[in-house]
């Protein structure tokens, strides 16, 4: 299913950016580009659009002017602003932005915002289909279903990123990165060495003498080192998802 998407910027060079970053998503149709708000408004006339990603200070007015005219005309569709000053994301939160992104915009970050305007437009399909997210490889950016990651290994200077197929990619991005972009997705650091998909986790086991401690997944059975001090922090979070551990 298509998220259509219309692009709003008075910089051509930004409008590329986000084109090009844009177009790595499977899910994602631009249907149409504008410089300003007159345009933009004169192509939701005219156009099939899902949802609008805009600059905020143009030219013509500003984003929040946009959101105004959106509204009247579709009271429910997506924006998500786009600036290069964060201060504004205050003043932006009362025209019910989906998201604010601070450019440079990156490919995780601008993955996370389609993920966002996606749940808003299709609220029932949340938790049921696959999630997307720009992870940095050594050969640019590789778009992965979060589903499919098992964990992620700290190796030297690089991270080790594990899929339930075997196969695995390196990233340059420290694991703090990788943490905070996938902890919104049910992941966790469990070890200092080691982030896993709690949905992988198959066992919990800790040695009779409580020194040390680590997690089985789920097919592959792999162990995975577990800190001590996260032993009871996952043990309440399954218990949270109505997983009892006695």
């Amino acid at each position: 299913m298509k998220i259509r998407i219309l692009l709003v910027d008075d910089e051509p060079v930004v409008r590329e950016n986000i084109r090009h970053m844009l177009c790595a998503f499977d899910n994602v149709e631009i249907v149409g580009e504008a410089d300003g708000i007159t345009r933009a408004v004169e192509l939701l006339k005219t156009t099939r659009t899902d949802a609008v990603i805009s600059d905020i200070q143009m030219g013509d007015g500003t984003g929040f002017d946009l959101a105004t005219a959106i509204h009247r005309l579709n009271p429910h569709m997506p924006v998500a602003f786009l600036t290069g000053f964060a201060q504004f994301a205050l003043a932006g939160y009362d025209y019910g932005p989906v998201d604010f992104l601070v450019k440079p915009v990156t490919h995780e970050r601008l993955a996370q915002t389609v993920q966002r305007i996606a749940d808003r437009l299709y609220p029932e399909e949340i938790g049921k289909r696959d999630v997307f997210v720009g992870i940095q490889s050594d050969q640019g950016y590789e778009i992965i279903n979060v589903r499919k990651i098992l964990y992620l290994e700290k190796d030297q200077r690089k991270v080790k990123i594990v899929m339930s197929d075997g196969s695995f990619l390196r990233s340059s991005q420290s694991m703090q990165d990788l943490e905070e972009i996938l902890s919104e997705y049910n992941f966790i650091r469990c070890h200092q060495s080691y982030i896993v998909s709690l949905s992988a986790v198959e066992s919990l086991h800790k040695d009779s003498f409580g020194r040390s401690y680590w997690l089985t997944l789920c097919d592959s059975g792999t162990s995975i080192p577990l800190s001590r001090r996260k032993f009871a922090e996952i043990k309440d979070m399954f218990q949270q998802r109505g997983i009892n551990c006695y």
